[in-house]
């Protein structure tokens, strides 16, 4: 990420750390949809069906998170990464959260819970079968595939993240279905040298 953006983004936070409003509003306005599609996504994922109510509750239980304890959450932005993927992995581990409460009260019982990117994280990092990524893996991925060309980035999304079959994300790129793999073949080196690297 580029110094300036970085420093932008840092202004944004701190401001709405000291409690403007108009910050709290440009943050929810950039970066809404993205919390609501992380939110969706890993409801998708984890129990196969994204109730638009669920999703409305989840998407305000990251909201809550920032605004808790002081703006704790918020405080513990870096800027390590974009704040778009701080907040996606923010996101996906409340919507974890959610979905974990929602089990203990009995509304959801049959649900095995998977981190939504391990798959991706399994095949560029490899790890031992019967460990999940740690949330440290998970943010590097997220900040990795930030760093990508726009294209690599857009169909591992698309095919990792969003669960998109070869065809539809042939349809969406405008290219032959048969060529998808090859295309995602190239974005994972890529993506695994970016991560290596």
């Amino acid at each position: 990420m580029d110094a300036p953006k970085a420093a932008e983004e840092r202004r944004l936070v701190q401001r709405c750390i000291a409690g403007e409003r108009e910050a709290w509003r440009a943050l929810m306005e950039r970066f809404g949809a993205l919390v609501a599609h992380a939110v969706r996504t890993t409801l998708q994922r984890v129990v196969k069906f994204a109730d638009p109510n669920r999703v409305d509750d989840a998407v305000q239980s990251v909201w809550t998170a920032l605004c808790e304890d002081g703006c704790r959450r918020l405080r513990g932005f870096e800027a390590k990464c974009s704040l778009s993927t701080w907040l996606t992995v923010l996101s996906t581990r409340r919507a974890l959260d959610f979905v974990r409460t929602e089990i203990r009260k009995g509304s959801l019982r049959t649900v095995r819970i998977d981190g939504e990117d391990h798959d991706l994280l399994g095949e560029i990092a490899a790890p031992a079968a019967d460990d999940p990524p740690s949330a440290d893996e998970v943010e590097r991925l997220y900040a990795a595939l930030e760093r990508l060309p726009d294209d690599d980035r857009i169909i591992l999304k698309l095919y990792y993240l969003d669960g998109c079959s070869y065809r539809t994300i042939a349809r969406a790129l405008g290219v032959a279905p048969n060529t998808v793999s090859s295309y995602l073949l190239r974005a994972r080196e890529k993506l695994k040298g970016t991560m290596h690297g």
